[in-house]
C-alpha cells in the first residue's frame, strides 16, 4: 500500500468522524432548544420538558448542563 492511499484513507476517516460529531452537536443543540421552548411556553421545569420529549433519564444531567450554558 502506498503512502498516498494510507493518507487518503485516514483523511476519509477523519472527515467521517467530523460529520458524526457535527450531527451529534446539532442534535444536542436542537434538543436543548426544544427543552427551552417547552419550559418557556408551558412554564414547565426542565425535567418535565425532557419527560415530554422522551429523553432518557440517563441523559438529563447532560441536558441540564447544556441549559446552563
Amino acid at each position: 500500500m502506498t503512502l498516498n492511499i494510507l493518507i487518503a484513507r485516514e483523511k476519509k476517516k477523519s472527515e467521517e468522524q467530523g460529520r458524526i460529531e457535527g450531527r451529534n452537536e446539532g442534535l444536542s443543540i436542537a434538543t436543548t432548544n426544544s427543552i427551552r421552548a417547552i419550559m418557556q411556553t408551558l412554564n414547565y421545569s426542565a425535567e418535565k420538558a425532557m419527560e415530554i420529549l422522551k429523553i432518557p433519564k440517563s441523559e438529563y444531567g447532560r441536558y441540564l448542563n447544556l441549559l446552563q450554558e
